[in-house]
């Protein structure tokens, strides 16, 4: 997308807080059943307290129905939750919540 420069992709937890450690993030994707560890709803206050992500916008992604996914949000604290499948959602979300530079 024009106007945002790519990030990287962890595939579990102790890969996320290494790059984040290595350069902050502005938005944060996090699929809410990641397998392994820890699922993404219980990252994003670990993730808050890594210096420099504090002022993070963090999206929860899943194939949960929509309703169950908005109720795991609102506990979670993440500023947007997108459904899997949902393309044009996910680029009007990620706009809204960090506007192309």
């Amino acid at each position: 997308m024009a106007g945002y420069r790519p990030a990287r992709s962890a595939t579990d937890w102790a890969q996320a807080r290494a790059f984040l450690a290595q350069e902050p993030a502005s938005l944060l994707v996090l699929d809410v059943h990641m397998g392994g560890q820890v699922s993404g709803d219980a990252m994003i206050p670990q993730l808050k307290r890594i210096p420099g992500c504090g002022g993070a916008r963090v999206v929860l992604y899943s194939a949960l129905k929509l309703r169950d996914l908005e109720a795991i949000g609102r506990r979670s604290g993440a500023d947007a939750v997108i459904s899997k499948g949902d393309d044009d959602a996910f680029l009007a979300t990620c706009s809204r919540l960090v506007p192309p530079r």
